[in-house]
């Protein structure tokens, strides 16, 4: 049953979405979290070829945006990528991340400057449980507030332009 919505809607559920489903579903989940959580992980990885195809319409519609944007946004872009996602990066891993633009006084529609970025996975940015869209409270009580995870980027980003941090194939 659930494969089905899946397919229909192409969305890739949170754990607390997959349970509400199972129990709209008058599926019994009393006491049952360990064998929802491996439920939850098969319907992960069934969906990770979802995944794929969300991301390469996303990132055919990001290299159009890319081309029109200035040489210094394209290059502070490129030192974000370099540096990670934050979040993860606090958890002492390395994530490929989204740049996720800090919304401040911009109301709907319209995006605040390039500089006001940080990266973002996309776990940490719109697609997990704990992700600054989707539950922002708990995201900042984990990491930080946005401005903090900003200046903590712009420093990240002074080191890496004096040579200070070596990423990828290294600063020459």
């Amino acid at each position: 049953m659930i494969k089905l919505v899946i397919k229909k809607t192409k969305k890739i559920l949170s754990y607390l979405e997959f349970k509400l489903n199972k129990e709209l579903n008058y599926e019994d989940t009393f006491e049952k979290d360990d064998k929802i959580k491996i439920e939850y992980e098969k319907y992960l990885n069934e969906m990770a070829e979802l995944k794929e195809d969300h991301f390469f319409v996303i990132d055919k519609n990001r290299a159009k945006l890319y081309e029109n944007m200035k040489k210094k946004d394209k290059e502070r872009f490129s030192k974000l990528r370099q540096i990670g996602c934050v979040a993860c990066s606090k958890l002492g891993k390395f994530s490929e991340p989204v740049i996720h633009h800090i919304r401040k006084h911009t109301g709907i529609g319209l995006r605040p400057p390039h500089d006001k970025t940080i990266p973002l996975c996309p776990e940490h940015h719109n697609m997990g449980n704990e992700s600054i869209h989707l539950n922002k409270t708990k995201f900042e009580e984990l990491f930080g507030t946005e401005l903090h995870l900003l200046d903590e980027t712009n420093d990240k980003i002074k080191q890496l332009e004096k040579g200070d941090i070596f990423y990828g194939e290294g600063n020459k």
